[in-house]
């Protein structure tokens, strides 16, 4: 596991108080990184935010400030680091089943986070994660849980992503195929129209840029079964999506919101961002989607 002297460029300066800390993985083999930020003011409720593939929760620490700042009544925050990714411990970006990030997700739900209403944001990856949440732990968190936004979520890949049969028919076994490093990563450019954020993650030395097969494989598996799954969204859900995305397929996220529940079911486009809504230019305007949505609950 990673040392938090990696993140010395990511800082909270709203005033309040950081803890950190760490629990096992599902697989038994992995520690998962945490983060929480609880500012002065007593808060009872709390945003879970859940990041993208590749990436680690230290690029996403401007949502305490940009949030608190909006609302009138304090929240506090916590981030996780998804095995594999950050500071969590585990291969980088190589998973043998995507239910394991999820089962890690419900355990901080559940076992680590106090009693307070908490509102979960996923991100990209992230969002997958929050649906497959959904799908298989709802009971053990819906009294929880008031409010979940999702932003650009890995429905449907838009990317090219690349063909690596014929390193795969040289492969000895099914098991050595598992461990093939497959040439598939974003670029800062992708994500975001802002020159010093995308430098700032291709150079990142906690940002992935490679996944293994076999994440390969469960992440294609997983976002093709979430898209016929939107039915069984029974929370407030605020879906957050970009026109000019050039990693997720818009269309086929649209089509996965209109079969999700309409009294509970938002939708917020912005025609003018890449896929990383909370690092491009001017996300003043997703907070502030954000921040208005989050009052109403």
């Amino acid at each position: 596991m990673y040392n938090d002297k990696n993140l010395i460029n990511y800082k909270i300066s709203s005033k309040g108080s950081l803890s950190t800390g760490s629990f096992p993985s599902s697989c038994r083999k992995e520690k998962i990184y945490y983060k929480n930020f609880t500012p002065e003011n007593a808060a009872d409720r709390r945003v879970v935010f859940v990041h993208d593939l590749f990436d680690h929760h230290g690029r996403y620490t401007n949502v305490v400030e940009e949030l608190n700042g909006r609302l009138s009544w304090p929240f506090s925050f916590s981030f996780i680091d998804l095995k594999g990714h950050g500071l969590s411990s585990g291969v980088r970006s190589s998973v043998n089943n995507f239910h394991e990030l999820s089962s890690d997700l419900n355990y901080f739900l559940t076992e680590v986070i106090e009693d307070e209403k908490i509102i979960l944001i996923g991100h990209g990856l992230g969002a997958l994660v929050v649906l497959d949440l959904f799908q298989n732990f709802a009971q053990t968190f819906s009294k929880k849980v008031i409010g979940v936004v999702l932003t650009n979520p890995l429905i449907k890949i838009k990317k090219e992503l690349p063909n690596i049969n014929s390193v795969l028919r040289k492969m000895p076994s099914i098991e050595a195929t598992k461990k093939i490093h497959v040439p598939f990563h974003f670029s800062g450019k992708e994500l975001t129209q802002c020159e010093v954020k995308a430098l700032s993650y291709d150079s990142d030395p906690l940002v992935n840029h490679f996944m293994s097969y076999s994440f390969f494989c469960e992440l294609l598996t997983k976002a093709k079964e979430l898209r016929q799954a939107s039915y069984f969204i029974d929370f407030k859900t605020l879906l957050l999506l970009s026109w000019k995305d050039p990693i997720c397929d818009h269309d086929m996220t649209t089509l996965f919101a209109r079969g999700a529940d309409k009294e509970l079911f938002t939708v917020k486009e912005f025609g003018e961002f890449k896929h990383d809504l909370f690092n491009d230019l001017h996300n003043e305007k997703v907070f502030d989607a954000i921040a208005d949505w989050v009052k109403k609950l």
